[in-house]
């Protein structure tokens, strides 16, 4: 017997939908046991240059 899952509720923002996975477990929304992996071939990393100054350690 399959246990049912409770309704993911619809977001305001991605703020809201970000406050609300912090606070609960995805477990008791998705049945993560059924997931499958996934490509993305066309996915391209966001880079962005930064400039980092360290102490000079001696």
């Amino acid at each position: 017997m399959t246990e049912m899952k409770k309704t993911i509720r619809v977001f305001q923002s991605e703020d809201d939908e970000r406050l609300f996975w912090s606070m609960y477990d995805s477990t008791e929304y998705l049945d993560w046991n059924a997931a499958t992996a996934r490509r993305l071939p066309n996915l391209k990393a966001t880079v962005r240059t930064i400039s980092l100054r360290l102490p000079n350690a001696r």
